[in-house]
């Protein structure tokens, strides 16, 4: 893994001239120069791969400008440190990683299960490096990715020229992944796909709708919850269940989970502007934007950048996120509450159900999903699970909202069993334009 100390004496010997300033290809090629403990990983992960066909991958990694590291204040460091941070955390799960040169690092990946695995972890290493160099310098954050994919009969020096190559292809097409020479094919329907999802997000082809929940007894409007959307170029409109698996497997959930957190924090600004009685947001959170480690960071400057104040943010956590909770993520959402965002669970009793995790999770709110409310009218275990689930909810002071109500005669099964707000098709559909009307039930 990589060593700031290391790298810290790297940084102090005497520079050569700089190969990735303005992120543009070295006039000459040139094989990276490794660390001993890294350069021994690799070969020993090259020679399983030859016995057990394991599949394994060689990212080289370039941050720039370059220029900006330079210079023999301790100082002029710190971007690149915060680099070796952020990448020491993301691949933790890998087999090693180090740093070379000139604001180059390299990452070995191991035991994919297809190439697709290997443009995630391109993405995700992306982004958390241009994350890590925003404010750290004039100009733009750059970062630019070749990967090596490992066939059988390749040597070490020949890996190591290929991923160089493919750096170098990443740099001068302006496209910031690049697979070399015998791994392009493989992964080519991957990267398109990705591709394809970053576009989106840079052309504005994705929005949001907004949905009222609503109290199950006046019609009055408590919240709305932002859905994302995407408008692709043939014009249909894709809805986030196809949309959030490929944007967490790409590494891009976290670059787009923060426009949502931004543009739903703008809206509620908007039409809270004014009014006495302010109506929340929610906003639904992936179990791998919990994960980073920038995420309180990035909740709360999406409030200060839309001037909303924390307690008219909700974030949704699915219950199949929260379960995956290390402690540190729980200190980190009670850090939210206590800043005045709310929290709520989102898809209750349809995961593996811990009523440990309700004592420990700062929520305020749980969610009924539209598994159970579909069939109340006529189920009676469906029934009873839900009367149970409003009233342990109402005995730890928590809200309960039931999802997906769609017909008048879930409505008045939801009403039997206690629940006091309520959200579906029958109520209002999702819809761009906020409609701050109370609602006739």
């Amino acid at each position: 893994m990589l060593a700031l100390t290391e790298i810290r004496s790297t940084l102090a010997q005497p520079r050569r001239s700089s190969t990735l300033t303005a992120i543009r290809p070295p006039r000459r090629a040139r094989l990276p120069t490794f660390d001993r403990r890294f350069e021994d990983r690799l070969r020993q992960a090259m020679a399983q791969a030859e016995r057990t066909g394991e599949a394994i991958a060689l990212h080289l990694l370039a941050v720039g400008p370059a220029g900006e590291l330079a210079g023999p204040a301790a100082d002029d460091h710190e971007p690149l440190l915060e680099t070796a941070r952020r990448i020491a955390e993301l691949t933790r799960g890998c087999d090693a990683s180090t740093y070379l040169d000139d604001g180059r690092f390299a990452v070995l990946q191991r035991a994919l299960p297809d190439w697709y695995g290997a443009v995630c972890l391109a993405r995700r290493l992306l982004r958390t490096v241009t994350r890590s160099r925003r404010g750290s310098g004039p100009g733009p954050a750059e970062a630019a990715v070749g990967i090596a994919l490992h066939d059988p009969g390749l040597d070490f020096r020949a890996l190591l020229a290929r991923a160089e190559e493919a750096l170098d292809a990443a740099r001068l097409r302006r496209s910031r992944l690049h697979f070399a020479a015998g791994g392009a094919d493989a992964a080519a329907p991957a990267v398109r796909r990705h591709d394809k999802l970053q576009r989106a997000l840079e052309q504005r082809q994705l929005f949001l709708e907004f949905q009222p929940q609503v109290a199950a007894g006046s019609g009055r409007v408590l919240a709305f919850e932002a859905l994302l959307r995407w408008r692709d170029t043939t014009g249909a409109v894709i809805p986030p269940r196809q949309i959030i698996p490929l944007a967490e497997q790409s590494g891009l959930i976290l670059e787009i989970g923060e426009w949502i957190l931004d543009e739903a924090c703008r809206r509620c600004s908007a039409w809270n502007s004014g009014r006495s009685r302010t109506i929340p947001v929610a906003v639904n959170v992936s179990a791998l934007q919990l994960r980073s480690p920038d995420f309180a960071a990035t909740v709360r400057a999406a409030l200060e950048r839309a001037r909303l104040p924390a307690h008219l943010l909700e974030l949704e956590l699915t219950e199949t996120a929260s379960l995956a909770c290390p402690s540190e993520v729980i200190a980190m959402l009670r850090g939210l509450r206590q800043s005045g965002v709310h929290l709520a669970l989102d898809d209750f009793g349809t995961g593996y159900s811990s009523l440990r995790y309700l004592s420990q999770l700062p929520v305020g709110k749980i969610k009924v999903p539209r598994e159970f409310v579909g069939n109340l009218a006529h189920d009676a275990t469906d029934f009873a699970v839900v009367s149970a689930v409003v009233s342990l909810a109402d005995r730890l002071g928590l809200n309960v909202v039931a999802e997906g109500v769609e017909t008048p005669e879930q409505l008045r099964a939801v009403r039997a069993t206690g629940c006091q707000a309520i959200q579906g098709f029958l109520l209002r559909r999702p819809s761009p334009e906020i409609d701050l009307s109370d609602i006739v039930v």
